[in-house]
C-alpha cells in the first residue's frame, strides 16, 4: 500500500511538472514571436535627448545632433558659424554679421576684454591665451590671445594638458572606485617626472606622505600614478574622458580643434597618462569647459558666444538660454573636487600667487578653486606649456577662467600669474567684494 501511494504521488507531481514546463515553453514562444514582429516592422520609441547625448552620437559630434534637430536658434546652422576674425565692436558691444542680414549680439563683454588685454600685454612671451566664462550660463565673456610675430599658436588649437588632466583622473577615481580621500599615501620621487620605480610601493623609500584629498592641490604625481595603476583600466578612463568632451567638437559657434588623447594599452603607461604625463591635448576653451563642469556640480553647460540673433528689422530671432548637455558626474563628486581644487590656491601649487593682497587676498576674501599644470618639450626647441584653470567664488561660482602660457627657454611667465591679475580686476569692485566677505566691510582702493 505504501509503495502504491508513493508511486501515485510521484506520477501526480510528474504530470504537474510537465504541465508547468509546457506552459513556460508556450510563454517563451509568444515572447520570441512578439519580439520578431516588433523588430520586423521597426517598431521603436525614440530615446530622450539625455540618453542620446550620454550614449553619444555615432561620431561623437554634439553639433551635428543640434543641427539635425534644429535646436540652436531656428536658422541654418552653417550660416550661424562665427569667424572670430570678423567680429566687430560697436558702442562697446561685440557683434557679428550672419547671412540674410542677421546680426549676432555676442556674449563678449567689453569690460572683460579690456581686463584681458591690459593684463596679457604686459609680458612678451611667445604666446598667452585666456578664456573667461560665466559659470552658470556658459556665456563666454572674455576671449583673448597674444602672440609674438610669426607664432603658429592659437587659442583655438590644442596643446598638452599636463596636470590639468589630473582633474579628470580624480573624478574617475571618485565616481568609479569611490576611493577614500581621507587615506594617507606615502611615496618617493615624482616631483618633476615619473619612472617605473615610483609606481612600486617601497617602505624604505616612501618617506613623503600626503592625504589623497590634498594630492590634487599639490599635483602629487606619484600618488595619481599609483592610484591609477591600482584602480583604473583603459576602458574606465576612456569612458570618463569622453564624458568630458574629448574626441567631439565643442558645441560652440566657432571652430575649435578637438581635444584628443592617446590612451595607452600598457598599465604603466596608462598610469603616467593619468598623472598628466601622457599625450593629452586640450584647447584653452576646453580647459574652461572642463572647469565649468566642476563649478556646475557635474553638469556640462553648453558654452556659447551668441547672446541674441536679430533680423534686418532688429526683431529678436533667438535669445540665449542655459542648455544642460549632460550630467558628467554626481554632486557629491563635484563637492569633493571643489574642496581639492580649493587646496591648490589656499596652500598648494598656486598659493604663492594668490596669498598676497594685490588688491584682493583671494585666500581670505573670495574662495577660489583651481588647478595648475606645466609640462615641457625638450627637443631641438625648448617649449613649456603652462596652465591655470579655476573658478570663483567656490560656493556660488560667478566666473570660470582658463589661461595657457607657452614659454621659451629665454622668457617665460606663469599662467597662474596672469590668472591672478585678471581675477583681481574682475573682482576688485568693492560692491562685489562685500558680498563674499565674512567680516566687516572695508574699502579696497584701486591699483
Amino acid at each position: 500500500m505504501m509503495r502504491d501511494s508513493i508511486i501515485k504521488i510521484v506520477r501526480q507531481n510528474t504530470e504537474k511538472g510537465k504541465r508547468i514546463f509546457r506552459f513556460y515553453l508556450f510563454f517563451i514562444a509568444i515572447i520570441i514571436t512578439l519580439s520578431s514582429v516588433w523588430g520586423f516592422f521597426g517598431i521603436k520609441t525614440d530615446p530622450p535627448i539625455e540618453k542620446i547625448i550620454i550614449n553619444y552620437v555615432e561620431d561623437d559630434d554634439i553639433n551635428e545632433y543640434f543641427e539635425s534637430q534644429n535646436m540652436v536658434c531656428g536658422i541654418d546652422f552653417s550660416s550661424y558659424r562665427i569667424d572670430p576674425e570678423k567680429i566687430y565692436v560697436e558702442d562697446d558691444e561685440y557683434l557679428y554679421k550672419l547671412s540674410d542680414n542677421y546680426i549676432a549680439r555676442l556674449t563678449l563683454r567689453s569690460d572683460v576684454q579690456k581686463i584681458l588685454k591690459k593684463n596679457m600685454d604686459i609680458y612678451n612671451i611667445p604666446f598667452v591665451a585666456a578664456v573667461v566664462m560665466e559659470a552658470s550660463t556658459g556665456k563666454i565673456v572674455g576671449l583673448y590671445e597674444k602672440k609674438s610675430d610669426g607664432s603658429p599658436y592659437s587659442i583655438f588649437k590644442t596643446y598638452k594638458a599636463a596636470s590639468i588632466f589630473k582633474v579628470i583622473t580624480m573624478e574617475t577615481l571618485l565616481s568609479e572606485k569611490n576611493i577614500s580621500t581621507d587615506e594617507k599615501m606615502c611615496y618617493h620621487g615624482g616631483k618633476r617626472s615619473l619612472n617605473r620605480n615610483h609606481l612600486i610601493e617601497n617602505p624604505r623609500k616612501d618617506y613623503r606622505c600626503m592625504e589623497i584629498d590634498r594630492a590634487l592641490g599639490f599635483s602629487a604625481n606619484v600618488i595619481f600614478a599609483r592610484l591609477a595603476y591600482r584602480y583604473l583600466d583603459r576602458e574606465i578612463l576612456s569612458d570618463h574622458i569622453t564624458r568630458f568632451g574629448f574626441g567631439e567638437i565643442l558645441p560652440v559657434e566657432f571652430n575649435v580643434e578637438k581635444s584628443h588623447i592617446i590612451i595607452p594599452m600598457e598599465r604603466e603607461e596608462l598610469a603616467y597618462t593619468a598623472a598628466g604625463f601622457g599625450e593629452t591635448y586640450i584647447s584653452p576653451i576646453h580647459g574652461a569647459v572642463i572647469t565649468s563642469i566642476v563649478a556646475n556640480n557635474g553638469v556640462y553647460i553648453k558654452p556659447t558666444l551668441i547672446n541674441e540673433i536679430l533680423d534686418a528689422n532688429e526683431n529678436v530671432l533667438y535669445s540665449h538660454s542655459r542648455i544642460e548637455l549632460r550630467t558628467v558626474f554626481s554632486e557629491d563628486v563635484a563637492s569633493k573636487l571643489k574642496k581639492m581644487m580649493r587646496v591648490t590656491v589656499s596652500e598648494g601649487t598656486a598659493h604663492k600667487f594668490f596669498a598676497r593682497k594685490r588688491p584682493i587676498d583671494f585666500v581670505k576674501e573670495i574662495p577660489l578653486a583651481g588647478k595648475t599644470g606645466s609640462i615641457a618639450d625638450r627637443g631641438s626647441k625648448y617649449t613649456e606649456y603652462n596652465w591655470f584653470v579655476g573658478f570663483a567664488p567656490v560656493d556660488k561660482p560667478e566666473y570660470v577662467i582658463s589661461v595657457l602660457s607657452i614659454n621659451s627657454e629665454n622668457i617665460s611667465a606663469r599662467a597662474t600669474l596672469y590668472a591672478r591679475h585678471i581675477l583681481d580686476d574682475l573682482f576688485k569692485d568693492t560692491k562685489k567684494i562685500s558680498v563674499y566677505r565674512s567680516h566687516k566691510k572695508k574699502i579696497i582702493g584701486k591699483r
